[in-house]
């Protein structure tokens, strides 16, 4: 939501909420499954091809890569506008995507 509330007026933060909103995603998986997820980009990844059942698991590897460049803009904010509207659009479809599954699993 916070990052939602910010994309019009700080990419930068919005960029990283949107970073975090994915990670914690990911880690409310992990929780349902009881599995511990260390924050680090390569234990997300193997988490994600440990885990995730496997027709997801692209899904959730495809929700991981939209996000990267966000969290990375956060850092280096050398990307253009356009291309962040490109990128938070692919992470926002994804997160959606994931969110209802996820949310499923907890039914």
């Amino acid at each position: 939501k916070e990052a939602i509330e910010l994309v019009e007026k700080d990419t930068v933060q919005a960029a990283e909420k949107l970073w975090g909103a994915i990670v914690a995603l990911i880690k409310l998986h992990a929780s349902i499954k009881g599995v511990f997820v260390e924050w680090t980009h390569d234990k997300l990844y193997n988490y994600v091809t440990r885990n995730v059942e496997e027709r997801h698991r692209k899904l959730f590897r495809d929700l991981l890569k939209a996000g990267e460049p966000l969290h990375r803009y956060f850092y280096e904010k050398g990307m253009d506008y356009e291309a962040f509207k490109d990128c938070w659009k692919d992470a926002v479809e994804l997160v959606e995507k994931v969110k209802e599954l996820v949310y499923a699993s907890l039914k």
